[in-house]
């Protein structure tokens, strides 16, 4: 039995709709596949990003926790040095004291004077001392130190002792008017020798 023109026609329109329909899945199967892919990329780019800010916060957490540190580190060495440096000028005070009574020290005096007179630059000095000091700086000595300062500076200058006296070591050479002073005392030449210890200490904790 022949079939029918509508049979024939029903078969070919089923089959268009059919070849249609595997095309638009095709289609859609493609499409999917493309959006899938681009989501992971997507997802691949925040997950990327996600990781990068967490790695910087992390680096910059950590750089903040090394600094902090390495600042501490730093104020305890400070600290260290200090206490160190404190114990040793109070060594270096006892020392000091204990040399005014040794046989180098009327020398040391005379030096230090002269150093004093030099400076100041007048042609009268007094000179403030202690009274182990004063018996040092007797009228013989007085008289050396002028004969010195006039061959190393090719002027006179009159020594006299202050009615002032000091208490410590040392001497401070002053004008007779009191208005310009040398401070040559053993604390004064500890005090010099203690912000140059210290300006150390800073330069080599800043080099560290």
């Amino acid at each position: 039995m022949e079939a029918s023109s509508s049979d024939i026609l029903c078969r070919e329109i089923s089959k268009e709709s059919q070849t249609e329909a595997e095309a638009i899945l095709e289609q859609a199967a493609r499409d999917a596949a493309q959006r899938e892919k681009e989501a992971q990329a997507e997802a691949g780019r925040i997950e990327a990003d996600i990781m990068s800010r967490a790695s910087a916060q992390a680096d910059a957490l950590k750089k903040r926790i090394l600094s902090g540190l390495h600042l501490e580190i730093k104020n305890q060495k400070i600290r260290a040095r200090e206490a160190f440096l404190l114990k040793l000028f109070e060594r270096v005070r006892q020392r000091l004291e204990a040399f005014r009574s040794s046989r180098e020290y009327p020398e040391f005096i005379r030096k230090s004077v002269l150093e004093g007179v030099l400076a100041l630059g007048m042609d009268a000095v007094e000179i403030v001392s202690g009274e182990k000091e004063k018996a040092i700086l007797g009228p013989e000595l007085l008289r050396t130190i002028e004969d010195e300062i006039r061959k190393v500076s090719d002027r006179a200058v009159s020594l006299s002792l202050s009615q002032e006296t000091l208490n410590e070591g040392g001497v401070v050479l002053m004008s007779p008017d009191g208005r310009v002073r040398f401070d040559n005392s053993l604390s004064a030449r500890m005090r010099r020798v203690q912000d140059a210890m210290r300006l150390l200490a800073v330069k080599t904790l800043v080099e560290e």
